[in-house]
């Protein structure tokens, strides 16, 4: 159940830990796409946009300073790419594209995107960011790239194909199923409101090795 702080509505991350600025979001998102429920209120979206920093990008913990533009942590690509789907969601536009601006600057070398500034490129942040670039309508090919670019193709063991690599270097199984689930939507050009079971089929396709 969302708690009510300074006057503003807010999720804790679960019964154990305080609220966070990706759990705001991910709330604020169900509500805002779910046709089976009432809209997230108006002061869930305005704690939200109140923690976004003065350069656009959001962090993960909650500031105690809104609206003054002050951090207690990094600036998170991750969080931001979550807020921003969450901001737009909600309508609140200047927000979300004021955080896809932040993270359209963040893209590497390499066109992928670390989760926090100068951090090595990989895919959770770079499909998240996607995610967010497609959302606000802003070009995301090269991060869509990226994310092929590090796929398990035919020349993989069997049970590899498919998979996202985490990252540069070695198939990794421990990060490469949190970074596959994370890539899917993204290699489908889906952000998470725009997902729906269109063109659902009743089994996974594999590759044609």
């Amino acid at each position: 159940a969302p708690a009510v702080a300074a006057g503003f509505q807010t999720w804790p991350m679960d019964t154990d830990f305080s609220a966070s600025v990706l759990v705001q979001s991910l709330a604020v998102l169900a509500l805002a796409s779910s046709p089976a429920t009432a809209p997230p209120s108006a002061s869930a979206v305005g704690f939200l946009a109140g923690q976004q920093c003065g350069n656009g990008a959001f962090q993960v913990a909650i500031r105690t300073d809104i609206g003054t533009g002050g951090l207690t942590s990094d600036n998170d690509v991750d969080t931001t790419a979550y807020a921003v789907q969450a901001l737009l969601a909600a309508g609140n536009h200047a927000a979300a594209n004021a955080g896809a601006r932040w993270i359209a600057s963040q893209e590497r070398g390499d066109s992928g995107w670390g989760e926090t500034p100068g951090a090595t490129s990989e895919a959770n942040s770079t499909a998240l960011a996607v995610q967010a670039l497609l959302a606000t309508h802003r070009k995301a090919n090269p991060g869509i790239r990226w994310l092929v670019s590090h796929q398990e193709g035919c020349k993989a063991k069997v049970g590899r194909r498919g998979a996202i690599r985490a990252q540069d270097g070695k198939y990794v199984a421990a990060t490469a199923i949190r970074a596959t689930t994370q890539a899917g939507a993204a290699l489908a050009a889906r952000p998470l409101a725009w997902i729906d079971k269109g063109g659902a089929t009743p089994s996974a396709p594999t590759l044609k090795c």
